[in-house]
């Protein structure tokens, strides 16, 4: 990989995915759709869909103490590193 590619890389995960001064991360839609091999959009529609018709995804994330309204915020604000009901 040429020198260029590793800085553009690295510029991309810069870019999305931040840790706090306390050591928490979160990582974008866009980053965490890559990493788990799915589109950013797949994402938005299974959090975005809690509300209404959950998604299988949305259903298991509310059985393990998710609300709705955590699950929208995920697509704005990112999807915390560690994934706790009470994560603000």
């Amino acid at each position: 990989m040429a020198l260029l590619e590793i800085a553009s890389v690295v510029e991309q995960i810069e870019s999305e995915i931040e840790v706090d001064t306390t050591g928490r991360g979160k990582a974008s839609i866009r980053a965490t759709g890559r990493l788990a091999g799915v589109s950013d959009m797949a994402l938005r529609k299974a959090f975005n869909s809690a509300n209404h018709s959950p998604s299988e995804l949305a259903k298991k994330l509310i059985q393990q103490g998710f609300e709705c309204a955590n699950l929208t915020d995920w697509c704005s604000r990112g999807i915390p590193d560690i994934a706790r009901s009470d994560n603000p």
